[in-house]
């Protein structure tokens, strides 16, 4: 029989799986191993909608229990968890990043599509833009990709008119959480948004700088529990 651990437990007689399996190999009547025959067999489990955490794994136990030929019960079990991937998981996918300098502001738009497996709405909860830079290195030569030291802030708005620039019509969003170091917003869509932004650094832009846009959305976890961050970089 098999076990799923899935907050309480769960158990399922799969003798019938493993009698399939057994006939279909030409084997016939009970399933019957000499000393050291092995014997496996395949089933699938399907969990209820909502069942799983996102994040969570379930720990599946296989105990089997038989008789030898002198008639002494045996017993034996063992457990592995398994990596169940959950369709129609809420998923987007982040491009076309831009940015254009002006004096100690760097500021742009970048889309964020919407590449659930469903077609659901998605709200984005967070959003962010991290900057690294090139520092100068002993001999003269640029470092690799350093996150800066410097000090920066980032406003964001919903870009209607995706050109990079905050428009008469267009307010800047609100940051729900300003106590986090990501932006807390709460954005809903169908199909794709254009999200501008604008960084204010305190003593200039570096140049060359790689920006990384950030965004995460409402229920999509990874598999300890901790919101899945999706982003992509440009360098300007």
């Amino acid at each position: 029989m098999g076990r799923g651990s899935l907050g309480e437990l769960q158990t399922v007689d799969r003798l019938s799986d493993a009698l399939a399996d057994w006939q279909a190999a030409g084997n016939t009547g009970d399933i019957v191993l000499n000393p050291g025959e092995a014997f496996t067999f395949d089933y699938t489990t399907s969990y209820a909608a909502g069942s799983l955490n996102p994040w969570e794994d379930p720990k599946n136990t296989i105990i089997a229990n038989g008789v030898d030929d002198e008639g002494n019960q045996a017993s034996d079990e063992d457990d592995a968890v398994v990596d169940v991937f959950q369709k129609n998981q809420r998923s987007i996918e982040i491009d076309s990043l831009t940015g254009i300098r002006n004096g100690d502001m760097l500021s742009g738009n970048f889309r964020i599509r919407n590449a659930s497996g469903d077609p659901v709405d998605v709200k984005v909860d967070s959003l962010n833009v991290a900057y690294e830079e090139q520092l100068q290195g002993s001999k003269g030569n640029k470092t690799s990709w350093t996150a800066t030291n410097l000090d920066y802030s980032n406003q964001f708005w919903l870009d209607t008119n995706p050109n990079g620039i905050l428009d008469s019509k267009e307010k800047l969003l609100t940051d729900l959480d300003p106590s986090t170091e990501l932006f807390n917003t709460s954005i809903v869509f169908g199909s794709s948004v254009y999200i501008g932004y604008k960084s204010t650094f305190e003593s200039g832009v570096p140049d060359p700088i790689r920006a990384t846009a950030e965004a995460t959305i409402d229920g999509r976890f990874d598999r300890f529990g901790e919101k899945v961050t999706f982003h992509y970089a440009e360098t300007f």
